[in-house]
């Protein structure tokens, strides 16, 4: 790949060489140093000379005059390759030339920059609520991908959302992707690049700890909470004497189970308006600019119940050069309005309905019911749902470690004992 971008970029020229010594002037060629590919052998000439086609670089075909003169062999150019080519061709039209250079310059420029954010996942916050909350304080669309810690966003929204227990981001081309979960999914976590420890992903009591590399520093039946270290990426290499020496850094891996409480609510009104969708429905489209909106025409609206359903498309050059740029598609559908009361024993089996989708759910991400205490209850025109959920499941993520702060903290306490 990059041999190809230099190769355009000094270009080359594909040339026929034909004569009796074709051959000798190719092994000549590669005895020079000269860097010739794609080489492919013709049909010989009504003469039975044998004729050559292959790639070589301009720089090389201006330094092959006296091979084909000491050869006896002829060149013609069949085609030409490169920006040098294509800004000769185009010499008489400035205007052009000038545009071409100031656009590749701008997308060039604008591959520096974050310009979309794309959050899924799993939880209790919504995607349109973590990525409105993510742009107001931590990352905008237009920031430089520079400036963006991937490793401390996820610490600093760890830490935000007590029910986010995992937490990855990485930026790929011009999107900054977060993918969250509220329970730890194994199998979905990435090991960082530099040293870690393994932290508690939320409040549990440890059931079980199998560590395989660094040092346990919870045991079994301990609490712990959030962001408390379960396995420590740092190893303490003591004296003979029980005196810290120094600091030595892996990366922490096992297997922590903890037992964890799910705090259940859901409540909804015996009486309640449910939508019947007639069929009839308007279209519009609209352009989004960074977060300003732009709608040419918009249908006027007859209904007296409607909802607008709006799908974006982001516009993207390749797949992953994403444009603060996107169009979208609005659908506005007319319903109508059915009131509807729920008898007990309907209200009781929507609420049970629900509660079981819910440690479905649970259940799909490893998770292992131990209790379920919810219970249900009416009261007037509401029927709430409420109780806490106790579960087994694996608690404990990778997190990096700051290295130069547990050093910085080494030569503090190194200080302190020598004092001492």
């Amino acid at each position: 790949m990059i041999i190809s971008l230099y190769l355009n970029f000094i270009g080359y020229v594909r040339v026929i060489v034909s004569g009796c010594n074709a051959g000798r002037f190719i092994t000549l060629c590669t005895n020079k140093d000269f860097y010739i590919w794609n080489l492919t052998a013709c049909e010989c000439t009504d003469q039975g000379i044998p004729v050559y086609e292959f790639n070589i670089a301009v720089r090389d075909f201006f330094r092959i005059k006296s091979l084909l003169v000491k050869t006896g062999t002829r060149v013609h150019i069949k085609e030409r390759h490169g920006i040098r080519f294509i800004i000769y061709r185009y010499r008489h039209r400035k205007c052009f030339l000038l545009g071409a250079i100031m656009a590749w310059t701008l997308i060039y420029l604008s591959t520096l920059f974050i310009w979309d954010i794309n959050v899924s996942g799993e939880s209790a916050y919504t995607n349109s609520q973590l990525i409105k909350e993510i742009k107001e304080n931590y990352v905008t669309a237009g920031t430089l991908k520079k400036n963006v810690d991937c490793a401390e966003l996820e610490k600093t929204l760890r830490n935000e959302y007590d029910k986010i227990a995992w937490i990855s981001c990485d930026i790929t081309g011009t999107q900054l992707n977060i993918v969250f979960t509220e329970t730890v999914e194994t199998d979905k976590i990435e090991q960082p690049d530099e040293p870690c420890d393994i932290i508690a992903a939320k409040d549990a009591v440890i059931y079980e700890i199998v560590t395989r590399s660094g040092t346990p520093v919870v045991h079994a039946k301990q609490e712990v909470k959030k962001g408390d270290v379960l396995i420590s990426g740092t190893i303490e290499i003591l004296s003979d004497y029980d005196e810290l020496m120094d600091l030595s850094f892996v990366y922490a891996d096992g297997d922590v189970y903890g037992i964890v409480e799910y705090e259940y609510y859901d409540e909804f009104n015996m009486t309640t308006n449910e939508k019947i969708y007639t069929g009839e429905k308007k279209k519009y489209y609209s352009i989004s600019v960074m977060d300003n909106i732009f709608t040419p025409y918009k249908p006027g609206i007859s209904y007296e119940n409607y909802d607008i359903v709006t799908e974006q498309n982001k516009l993207k050059l390749g797949r992953t050069f994403y444009l603060p740029i996107s169009v979208n598609k609005s659908s506005i559908n007319e319903y109508t309005v059915n009131l509807v009361t729920y008898t007990e024993e309907e209200a009781y089996e929507k609420a049970e309905k629900r509660l079981t989708q819910y440690l479905t759910n649970l259940k799909e991400k490893k998770v292992e019911i131990l209790e379920n205490n919810v219970t249900i209850n009416i009261d007037g025109d509401v029927c709430t749902v409420s109780g806490t959920i106790t579960a087994l499941e694996p608690v404990g993520v990778p997190s990096e470690i700051n290295i130069e702060e547990k050093k910085a903290e080494y030569i503090d306490k190194t200080s302190e004992n020598n004092a001492d």
